[in-house]
C-alpha cells in the first residue's frame, strides 16, 4: 500500500476491506473484555487477538498501527507451538480501534465492542483519579457494563465476589 505525502491521517490509509478483515479476525480469534483482577481493584479494558500464525499477527499489527491503535505483541510458549497475542490495552487506543471495526463485527463481539467503547468513553470523560487505596471508583452504569461484557461471553465467574469488590468501592 502506498503512503500519501499529503499528510492524510493514519486511519484514511486503512481500507474498508482491511477493517472488515480485521473485524473477522477479532470475531474469530479475538477477545473483547474488561479484566478486573482481585488484587488490583481496577478494571482493565482490552482487546486481545490470539493466533500462532505469524503472518496473521503481522497483518493485524500493521492494520492496527495504521488505524492509530499501536498494539503490544506478546508470546506464550505452549506444548506444541508458540502463541502470539496482539493486545490493545490503552483506553485512547481502544477508542480509536473499536469504531474502525465495529461496523463489521457480528453477534456477541459486536455487543461487547459497543459496551467496551461506551465504558472507555465514560472513563475518559470522568478522568477519575485513583482512590487513596489505589483502587478506582466506578459508576453503577460502568459496573453494569462490566457485567454485560462478561455475560456476553458467558464467563461470569463468581459474580458475587466481583459484585462485593465493586460495591465496596465508592460508586
Amino acid at each position: 500500500m502506498q503512503q500519501s505525502d499529503s499528510g492524510d491521517n493514519q486511519q484514511a490509509k486503512v481500507t474498508e476491506i482491511e477493517k472488515a478483515w480485521l473485524a473477522g479476525i477479532v470475531d474469530g480469534e479475538g477477545s473483547i473484555r474488561i479484566d478486573y483482577p482481585r488484587d488490583k481493584g481496577s478494571a482493565s479494558p482490552r482487546v486481545v487477538i490470539t493466533n500462532n500464525d505469524w503472518a496473521i499477527i503481522e497483518r493485524v499489527v500493521d492494520i492496527c498501527q495504521r488505524i492509530g491503535a499501536n498494539p503490544h505483541v506478546a508470546q506464550r510458549k505452549g506444548k506444541r507451538s508458540t502463541t502470539k497475542d496482539v493486545l490493545i490495552l490503552n483506553m485512547t487506543k481502544l477508542l480509536t480501534f473499536l469504531p474502525a471495526i465495529m461496523p463489521y463485527l457480528t453477534g456477541q463481539k459486536n455487543k461487547q465492542a459497543l459496551l467496551l467503547y461506551r465504558f472507555c468513553e465514560q472513563r475518559k470523560q470522568l478522568n477519575v483519579n485513583a482512590l487513596p487505596n489505589g483502587k478506582r471508583a466506578y459508576t453503577k452504569e460502568q459496573i453494569n457494563i462490566i457485567y454485560e461484557i462478561q455475560a456476553a461471553k458467558h464467563t461470569v465467574t463468581r459474580p458475587q465476589r466481583l459484585n462485593a469488590r465493586l460495591l465496596k468501592e465508592k460508586i
